[in-house]
């Protein structure tokens, strides 16, 4: 949960999957709970989704050090610590990326991993072409 502009009002985001009637009883579930103020299929609008990622990465070596902390920046990550023995970085974007973060620094050695769930809010501009390729990737999954 995570504070809104109003310090008394939590949001939540719930990424889930299924066909329409499955999602549907989620949405009026949910809703029916006593403390919920409203639910929102975020499917339904054009909106922007995110995750974060902080983890620890092997790098005894200093060559391997320096070729993690090169691999973060091409992936727009950010070095937040360096240790005699360990790099961790912190990347945010698209589920997509974070995945790809995450298996390039799988081989130099990972030793922690916090992930975060995803993060949606809706979108309040939009062109026709990115509200197009927006629609085409939310087949499989659904953000409420």
């Amino acid at each position: 949960m995570a504070e809104t502009l109003e310090p008394k009002v939590s949001r939540i985001t719930l990424v889930t999957s299924g066909d329409d009637d499955t999602i549907e009883k989620i949405v009026k579930q949910v809703d029916k709970l006593p403390r919920v103020i409203s639910v929102v299929d975020l499917t339904m609008v054009d909106h922007i989704e995110r995750e974060m990622v902080v983890v620890h990465v092997n790098a005894e070596a200093q060559d391997v050090r320096r070729e993690v902390m090169k691999l973060a920046n091409v992936l727009d990550a950010r070095v937040i610590d360096v240790s005699e023995n360990v790099v961790t970085v912190e990347a945010t974007g698209e589920r997509h990326r974070i995945d790809a973060l995450l298996r390039l620094m799988r081989q130099f050695g990972i030793q922690e991993i916090a992930r975060a769930g995803t993060l949606a809010i809706r979108r309040l501009s939009v062109s026709s072409d990115e509200s197009e390729e927006h629609d085409a990737g939310l087949r499989a999954r659904r953000c409420i």
